[in-house]
């Protein structure tokens, strides 16, 4: 016969923090190599957690939720169905960002973008069709790059949005509108040439990185080319 005594985990009361940010956390416990430690939403099942670490060293470093309003840190056991045997309280505070960005572009073109926001490492700013969830975006570049930031804006003409997203959730905290207009271009050079030759073609255009001419089949798709 084995007699099996239950054990408990105690924790340091983490500060208040804002959403998204790091929190560092004190904690007591078994520290058993499956063990880990969760913010999760108050009143959550033990089996269902948030961002989590493992419960190898104390303090422990976790991203706080990307969203604000009360929860709690919770300790659980990693070998037996995620057992909580340890919580306290914490607070994430709501953030948001602001952004400066021209009103209209052209397409394809680059625009610089200044922001002000919580700069996690894996926030991002993109730019996003109009009307877009969240989880949704278009070209984008981390926050981490600093201000301003350069991003090159879609090639299709229309209404767009400047967006802010948190990197865990991409839940978007701030935006601007952009409304990028259309390009157009004239190509000329010879109607007849001998194959395999070279030719000289002049053109005008927008003159974005990346653009190029080509020669490719009478309806032959845009995406088409030799």
């Amino acid at each position: 016969a084995i007699q099996v005594t239950d054990i408990a985990a105690t924790f340091s009361p983490p500060s208040p923090v804002e959403a998204g940010a790091p929190v560092e956390i004190q904690w007591e416990g078994p520290g058993n190599d499956l063990d880990f430690i969760s913010i999760d939403p108050v009143g959550a099942d033990d089996s269902s957690y948030g961002t989590y670490a493992y419960a190898t060293s104390s303090p422990v470093s976790i991203r706080a939720p990307d969203q604000g309003g009360e929860y709690v840190v919770r300790y659980h056991l990693g070998g037996t169905g995620y057992r909580v045997i340890g919580q306290t309280t914490l607070t994430v505070g709501t953030v948001s960002a602001s952004l400066t960005a021209p009103a209209e572009a052209q397409a394809g073109s680059e625009i610089q973008v200044a922001w002000e926001g919580p700069g996690a490492d894996l926030d991002y700013i993109s730019v996003d069709p109009d009307g877009a969830p969240d989880d949704d975006y278009g070209p984008y570049v981390y926050v981490r790059g600093g201000t301003p930031l350069t991003i090159r804006v879609p090639d299709v003409p229309g209404q767009y949005q400047v967006r802010y997203h948190m990197g865990q959730s991409g839940a978007v905290i701030g935006s601007a509108p952009l409304a990028i207009l259309p390009n157009t271009a004239t190509v000329a050079g010879p109607a007849t040439v001998v194959a395999g030759t070279e030719f000289e073609a002049s053109w005008t255009g927008p003159d974005n990185t990346g653009d190029w001419l080509t020669i490719a089949p009478v309806g032959a798709d845009p995406r088409d080319y030799l």
